[in-house]
């Protein structure tokens, strides 16, 4: 069946149905909002889930930049970005890694760090405080009212008061006074002794085991110490003030996945931040909304996890960002119909079913497309756009066309996704290559094991010291023969199934399984030399995969 188009439509160079950062693609973005239920969620106080899970690309910041936008709720959207708070000075800190030195548990002081700046923001954007002098003022008519009604929250207006002098300021260095301060505590009962820390560590003193010991109950009393309890009071006094003025606000964490602090450390404050989370999710008026990778969220409860730890605890809040082959076509369909129905003039409304052919290669072409994402929206708006820039001057987008535009769309997916995952595996690039001598599928006991014996041995000697590279743990813990090269193997086909490179058909199963499918759980222990291995359709063409 011939299409119907006007004859005076044709692509032009710089047509596009948007981009694929949801920051810079507001547009479509709020004229084009595809609604799955996760908005609902989002918006609904009584909802508890705030810890906003998914891929990179899967629309977890579109969520929130709706809510950002949205005239209804722009004044009850208080914003904290983790980068712009300078905790990268508590990486910098020397009181801080020589404290790691001594293995102390930081995380009452994380939450407390946390929780200072959530009071900080809250109070702020509450009672619109720019200076001392409106901040003192504020806090005095508190003080009279609680005399009365609530004596208990008389004690967090001490805390106010005591970090009067720059709670209010605008410049977002209330970490490193936080920091400071805590820096002089610990200085002022053992500083000298503390500082010396890492110099034995580097060889240029010596400390003994038991003053080591010492060091480290008396760094933990002081850690423990601090004042968690008033600032605790404090977001229980604000929560009351909010209620009494019928105030409700979201508070939005993003950008956690980016480099803003050293891993280390990122991953205990990442930590803390959820069980501070999880405690002010108890509040009526108060809805923290936080944005985290699902794969980052599981390392940081790998790394940080302690004796008695229960990750399930924490499942009620998670708020997982999916989508399904109709939901991304509808998505695919409205900004389709944004950017080309004024064109369209005979045409009321506009989809992929206008300008893409019928078929590609024997398939549906929304499913060639589709079969070609890791069903999210940052893949299909790529894929799309660069169908229509091979199409640029025709008026319909025909079968060769997808597939050029394929090949670009592979090759851009397979460095996006290196760039992803950098911080995480550094080496990915390199560890890949073994996937080229491979056809689409194959089982784990055809791999060239002896070329990946001597690649993990290579990589172990060149780099004795992991420096946060997961691969290059793994080549030196099988160097040093605390695993096996079975064992090294079935962990890098579990990395490639983590990243989404491939699915893997485990025992008793018909069909892949995807990470990003976010209620699927595959560990290293579920793989074999028998399990199946199907590379993801997304990078076959990068990777020369037949």
């Amino acid at each position: 069946m011939t299409k119907q188009v006007t004859e005076e439509f044709t692509f032009r160079k710089q047509d596009t149905i948007g981009v694929n950062d949801a920051e810079d693609d507001k547009s479509f973005l709020l004229n084009c909002f595809i609604n799955t239920g996760d908005y609902d969620a989002v918006l609904n106080f009584d909802n508890r889930r705030c810890l906003i899970l998914g891929r990179t690309g899967a629309g977890k910041t579109a969520l929130l930049t709706k809510l950002k936008e949205d005239k209804q709720y722009k004044d009850t959207v208080i914003t904290i970005d983790a980068e712009a708070l300078a905790m990268q000075h508590i990486s910098n800190s020397s009181i801080v890694k020589n404290l790691f030195e001594l293995d102390i548990d930081l995380n009452t002081f994380f939450k407390l760090l946390w929780r200072h700046e959530l009071c900080v923001e809250i109070f702020t954007h509450h009672f619109k405080v720019t200076d001392n002098y409106e901040g003192e003022n504020i806090i005095e008519q508190l003080r009279s009212k609680f005399k009365k009604t609530n004596p208990k929250h008389l004690r967090a207006l001490n805390y106010l008061l005591d970090w009067k002098d720059n709670f209010w300021k605008q410049d977002n260095n209330h970490v490193i006074e936080m920091l400071n301060k805590t820096e002089s505590e610990l200085g002022a009962n053992f500083g000298a002794a503390v500082s010396g820390i890492g110099a034995g560590v580097s060889g240029k003193k010596t400390i003994s085991k038991e003053e080591k010991h010492t060091l480290k109950q008396q760094a933990q009393s002081v850690v423990d110490g601090m004042q968690m309890k008033e600032v605790t009071q404090l977001l229980d006094m604000l929560n009351e003030v909010i209620e009494y003025q019928q105030k409700q606000y979201y508070i939005v964490i993003d950008k956690l996945d980016e480099g803003w602090a050293d891993n280390s450390i990122r991953y205990r404050l990442i930590k803390a931040l959820i069980e501070t989370v999880r405690d002010i999710n108890r509040f009526d008026n108060l809805k923290p909304l936080v944005v985290l990778r699902q794969d980052l969220l599981g390392h940081v409860f790998e790394v940080t996890k302690d004796t008695g730890f229960q990750e399930e605890k924490f499942a009620s809040l998670y708020l997982p960002v999916t989508w399904t082959r109709g939901e991304l076509t509808r998505l695919l369909d409205e900004r389709i119909n944004y950017s080309f129905c004024s064109r369209y003039r005979k045409k009321h409304q506009v989809t992929h079913q206008d300008i893409l052919p019928e078929n590609v290669n024997g398939h549906k072409a929304i499913d060639f497309i589709l079969d070609r994402t890791l069903m999210r929206p940052r893949d299909a708006i790529d894929f799309f756009n660069l169908c229509i820039s091979e199409a640029v001057e025709s008026p319909l987008i025909e079968g060769q066309m997808v597939l050029d535009a394929e090949r670009i769309y592979s090759r851009d997916r397979l460095d996006s996704l290196y760039f992803e995952w950098n911080i995480d595996f550094p080496t990915l690039k390199e560890w890949v290559q073994i996937l080229r001598t491979k056809g689409a599928d194959f089982f784990v006991g055809s791999l060239p094991i002896e070329e990946i014996r001597d690649k993990a041995l290579n990589y172990a000697v060149e780099n004795p010291n992991a420096n946060g590279d997961r691969l290059n743990a793994l080549a030196n813990d099988f160097a040093e023969s605390r695993i096996t090269l079975q064992d090294f193997v079935y962990s890098l086909i579990h990395t490639f199934y983590l990243v989404g490179l491939i699915g893997v058909v485990l025992d008793g199963h018909h069909k892949p399984i995807w990470s990003y499918e976010i209620q699927k759980n595959v560990s290293p222990s579920d793989i074999n030399d028998s399990t199946f291995v199907n590379i993801h359709p997304c990078f076959r063409s990068a990777l020369n995969v037949k």
